[in-house]
């Protein structure tokens, strides 16, 4: 008898480019400097709006100008 034959490992899986995680309630987010961060349901949209006010996010300024913050301008508009 020969030597057992030797189990391959599976593959791991390759890690996404996204820079949000997928939040339990179906939402986009991102912990940055411990505060979650919210970018709505779409994966597109949420990376290109998290694309657009990251660094304002990352040097801790807080949220883009209203100009550029995609949320605050929808809940603008609902409001009229």
């Amino acid at each position: 008898m020969g030597q057992p034959a030797k189990q391959q490992k599976p593959a791991a899986a390759k890690r996404s480019r996204c820079p949000l995680s997928l939040h339990r309630t179906g939402q986009w987010y991102k912990k940055i400097h411990g505060k979650f961060y919210y970018f709505g349901k779409d994966k597109e949209a949420a990376v290109r709006a998290y694309e657009e006010q990251v660094t304002y996010l990352h040097t801790g300024t807080g949220a883009a100008p209203a100009s550029m913050n995609t949320l605050t301008l929808r809940i603008c508009a609902w409001k009229r």
